[in-house]
Formats: structure tokens, C-alpha cells, sequence
């Protein structure tokens, strides 16, 4: 069967969607060690208000530093927030994606920034290989590191039951 609207042919021919499948953990921990952004989702004066970010996984929770702003102010009037996490072929258009679910709380101790920032250096040289400019003792502007305590992470792929490329999220 033919998809109208973009014109893919879904594996069976029943004109069933394939499944989506679960992550099992180490896709899940594979996902969150080696993809370079997050992209954080809070509300903002009463809106959903989604941004990419640079994190870390560590010690079982995601953590990233932001500066003051709409996303910090959000965090601190409300801290549930949302963090998804994907990566894309598009050459197969199979994607997964990891959504963590928790509580932002935000660090003030310096030693835990320095931590965390050089966690996401390090990160950050293994993933794209490049010297980051600055030494690993200096914290660049003025930010706050951002602590999100999971309440759920759970993990999805697209599978492999399209013919050819495919767009992310469910077609038809």
C-alpha cells in the first residue's frame, strides 16, 4: 500500500503502519552519551516553550547550564519539565528518540559546575573531535547548571518497516 500524501510503501502491504519499537537501555544510554543536543521543553508564561541545548548524562540524570533567560525563569516558576534527545538517518529515515521526564532543580556550587561543565567538555571533544576553546577551569558568561532528576525515561525507535526513506513521527 501506498501512503497518498508522500507516496511510501509500508513493508507488509496490509496498509498497516509498522510499529514503533521500545529502546532497550543500552540504545537508550547510547542515545543520551553520543547525541549532541537536547531539546528542553517547559512552560513559559503559560505556552510550551521548547529549546536545543548542550547536556550530559551523569550519575543517572541529565544535566545541562543555562544562562538567564525565558527557559531558566521557566524552570524556576515551574520545574517539571521534558527533555527529548534523537538522532536521525537520512539515508533510511529511521530515527529514535529518548524522552527524560523529571524535576529541573538548579545547582548553585561551583565545584559541581565545574563537574559538570567538564563533563560536557569532554563530551563534547569525544563526539565532535574539536578542541573546545576554553580552558577547563573557566566557566564561559554567567549561567546556572541545571539538575534534571528523572521521573521516566523511555526511548522509541521508528523500526525498520519502511520501504525506503521515511519523515519522523507516524505518516498516514
Amino acid at each position: 500500500m501506498r501512503c497518498p500524501s508522500v507516496g511510501i510503501r509500508w513493508a507488509g502491504g496490509d496498509g498497516r503502519l509498522p510499529p514503533m519499537e521500545t529502546l532497550v537501555a543500552s540504545a537508550v544510554a547510547r542515545l543520551l552519551d553520543n547525541e549532541p543536543v537536547t531539546h528542553v521543553g517547559v512552560v513559559a508564561d503559560g505556552k510550551p516553550y521548547v529549546t536545543p541545548i548542550s547536556f550530559v548524562w551523569l550519575d543517572d540524570a541529565l544535566w545541562f547550564r543555562t544562562m538567564p533567560g525565558s527557559r531558566l525563569d521557566a524552570i524556576i516558576e515551574n520545574p517539571n519539565l521534558s527533555c527529548e534527545v534523537s538522532r536521525f538517518e537520512f539515508d533510511t529515515g529511521f530515527w529514535e528518540s529518548v524522552i527524560v521526564t523529571g524535576t529541573a532543580v538548579v545547582i548553585d556550587d561551583e565545584a559541581v559546575e565545574q563537574t559538570i561543565m567538564n563533563a560536557i567538555r569532554a563530551k563534547y571533544r569525544r563526539i565532535t573531535r574539536m578542541a573546545l576553546e576554553l580552558p577547563p577551569d573557566v566557566l564561559p558568561h554567567v549561567g546556572v547548571i541545571i539538575k534534571v532528576e528523572p521521573e521516566s525515561v523511555t526511548g522509541r525507535g521508528s523500526g525498520r518497516g519502511l520501504d525506503g526513506p521515511a519523515l519522523p513521527g507516524r505518516l498516514g
